[in-house]
This record gives C-alpha cells, sequence and structure tokens, in this order.
C-alpha cells in the first residue's frame, strides 16, 4: 500500500529543517526524503539518463573513441560523493 503524505506536513518540515547545519535537521530531511522513496526515485532516473547516454554514444561515428565516453560514464554512474 502506498503512503498518502500530507502536503503540510512535509512543507513543515521543509521549512524547519532544511538547509539547517544542525545534525537532528538535516537526519529529518533525509529520513523525509527516505520516507518518500526520493533516493529510489533518484536511481531510476539515474540509470534511465545512463542508458540514454550509452545509445547516443553507440550513435557516434566510428572515429570518435567510443570506449573513452563509456569508460567516463561508468565512472560517473551509481559514485559516491
Amino acid at each position: 500500500m502506498e503512503k498518502i503524505y500530507n502536503l503540510r506536513m512535509i512543507v513543515n518540515v521543509f521549512q524547519e529543517n532544511y538547509g539547517k547545519h544542525d545534525k537532528a535537521c538535516v537526519q529529518r530531511i533525509t529520513d523525509l526524503f527516505r520516507e518518500m522513496g526520493l533516493p529510489e526515485e533518484y536511481d531510476k532516473y539515474e540509470m534511465a539518463c545512463y542508458e540514454s547516454l550509452m545509445e547516443k554514444i553507440k550513435g557516434l561515428p566510428s572515429t570518435i573513441p567510443q570506449l573513452f565516453f563509456k569508460e567516463t560514464a561508468d565512472l560517473i554512474i551509481k559514485r559516491d560523493k
């Protein structure tokens, strides 16, 4: 069952916590992001972008070194900040 989020609650949490350097505030925003499933949504978005990029790289002329672009994209995907 999908959670139904109260928009007012979300806005209040953001207004009270976002952008503050207090550890508790940072944790509350992180928890809210996780509760809303944002990490999973970002992973889907990132993979779709990666797949699109790979298709564009495959379409490059043979005179352009595709391997360089593929290896660069592989370094970027799923990197830790």
